[in-house]
This record gives structure tokens, C-alpha cells and sequence, in this order.
């Protein structure tokens, strides 16, 4: 766990950062793994708490799930969040869980933004250019299909849901 979500989040280090568990449900038993993160949500609130992931599911693809809600650890308990509710999922790159990338992904550059969200808050970071050639302006790129980005910044990333964006600049 970062420093910074350390801080931030001083309950958590109580639950091992990434940690095997079980989660009961009517006898049904599912793996998971929780992964510490802070989210943003549309009001502008913050809250620190841990994802229930399945082994090798990465932060980055949760707001694409169609389900609309999504329990949430913090210190009080088990929270659950809708979706749309949530704006911004930041996550400490090492715990993200990522996919590898394939080749063409690995070598694309990445391009300073900075997204204003409607809540006011201003999220800046880098993203990856990752489109087919002749659609790598920014608006392509965030005019694909998906319904959230994701910027890398320091050592997080930050995963973006497209509607909770005001504009987004290149910085």
C-alpha cells in the first residue's frame, strides 16, 4: 500500500493490502482479493475503502461492468456504492491488478491531461495513447466505446468515469 493511502486510510492497514479471502453468500463461497483504493465520488466526496476483486481482475475495467453496484470496505463496514455514483477510483499502480499489456499497448506514449469533473474537482495525469493510427487525438481516444479512462500519475492510477467529465485538457 502506498504511503499516501496509508496516511489517508490508517484502517486499512489492519486488512493485509492485497489479501486472499472468502465472502460468504447463501453457502456460496467466491475467492477475491481486496485491493485498497480511494474513490471520488459525484458530490465530490472521498472515501477510502478496499475493492472485493476476483483474482486477476483489474481496477480499470470495474466501472465497465453493467451490474450497478459495488460493495465497498471502509472502516464503519461494508458499504455498497452505485456505479454511476462513482467519478474517480484511484489505486496504487502495484495493487491495480493490471492486464499486461499486449505489445502495442506496452510501446504507446502517453500524453499529459487534465479532466474537470462536475463535481469541480480537477484530475490531472497521463494518458495512454492507445488507438488505431489516424484516431490518436485525445477526443478519439476518449470517444471510444469504454465507459471510464485511466491516467497514470506517480505511482497511481486513476480510473475516470467519461460521464461524470465536465472537459478535459491536454496540459
Amino acid at each position: 500500500m502506498s504511503r499516501a493511502l496509508q496516511q489517508k486510510a490508517p484502517h486499512l492497514q489492519a486488512v493485509p493490502s492485497v489479501e486472499q479471502s472468502l465472502v460468504d453468500d447463501h453457502d456460496l463461497r467466491v475467492p477475491v482479493v481486496r485491493v485498497p483504493v480511494t474513490l471520488h465520488l459525484h458530490d465530490g466526496r472521498v472515501v477510502d475503502g478496499c475493492f472485493f476483486l476476483p483474482p486477476g481482475d483489474p481496477v480499470d475495467t470495474l466501472l465497465e461492468e453493467s451490474s450497478g453496484f459495488v460493495p465497498v470496505l471502509e472502516s464503519s463496514g461494508v458499504h455498497i456504492y452505485a456505479r454511476h455514483a462513482i467519478a474517480v477510483i484511484e489505486v496504487d499502480s502495484e495493487l491495480a491488478q493490471q492486464r499486461p499489456p499486449d505489445p502495442f499497448e506496452a510501446s504507446a506514449p502517453y500524453r499529459a491531461v487534465r479532466a474537470k469533473l462536475y463535481s469541480g474537482k480537477v484530475v490531472e495525469g497521463e494518458l495512454r495513447v492507445v488507438a488505431p493510427v489516424g484516431r490518436t487525438r485525445t477526443a478519439d481516444i476518449l470517444n471510444q466505446p469504454e465507459r471510464a479512462f485511466t491516467l497514470r500519475r506517480g505511482d497511481s492510477l486513476v480510473v475516470i468515469a467519461k460521464h461524470h467529465v465536465e472537459h478535459l485538457e491536454e496540459a
